[in-house]
């Protein structure tokens, strides 16, 4: 449970306006911090990786917002500089009915970037407008079942059937966590 709290605390800081759709699986005592922003909290049963991906595009349509920014609960978020928050953003005003997975970096070697650019992709800081995203459901792979890879999927689908519509995030911001090894926590 700290960890979704100190991303709710994150989050407020960072964007205290922007509302916080949460899709609640696994957590038995979920009582997130209290935030100066409104919280849209769904409880559910065991869903699973894919079928709580889908039902997160599912209520997302249903709130009628026009963008996602979405974020597992183990996300923490690095600013480089104070503006770097406020950077990304204006990147997401300037293209409307866009998207933008934050690249992954690293291990990843370069002769495989120019055509896998999304080796390694998470949806942690992935922002897909909703004239995209109405569009595009997560594919029917189960990462739960040794399928495959569904962020670097999506994210390679995007990037392939909306090329003209892409942008890339600021280099200031990024996430820096994911799957915690210290934590020890079925996936939620």
């Amino acid at each position: 449970m700290n960890r979704l709290n100190r991303l709710f605390t994150q989050l407020n800081t960072l964007w205290p306006d922007i509302d916080i759709l949460v899709i609640a699986q696994n957590w038995k005592d979920f009582n997130p911090v209290k935030t100066a922003n409104k919280q849209v909290i769904k409880k559910y049963p065991e869903l699973g990786i894919l079928n709580a991906r889908k039902t997160l595009h599912d209520e997302f349509l249903k709130l009628g917002y026009d963008y996602i920014i979405m974020m597992d609960d183990d996300c923490i978020i690095q600013c480089d500089n104070e503006t770097a928050h406020i950077d990304y953003m204006n990147e997401i005003d300037k293209h409307p009915n866009g998207f933008c997975f934050i690249r992954p970096s690293g291990k990843v070697h370069a002769s495989n970037i120019k055509y896998h650019p999304y080796i390694g992709a998470q949806l942690n800081l992935c922002a897909i407008s909703k004239a995209i995203y109405e569009k595009e459901q997560m594919v029917d792979i189960d990462p739960q079942k040794n399928e495959g890879y569904e962020d670097t999927i999506y994210a390679c689908l995007l990037h392939n059937k909306y090329a003209k519509d892409e942008f890339i995030a600021p280099n200031t911001i990024r996430p820096i966590q994911f799957m915690n090894r210290q934590e020890n926590v079925v996936s939620t």
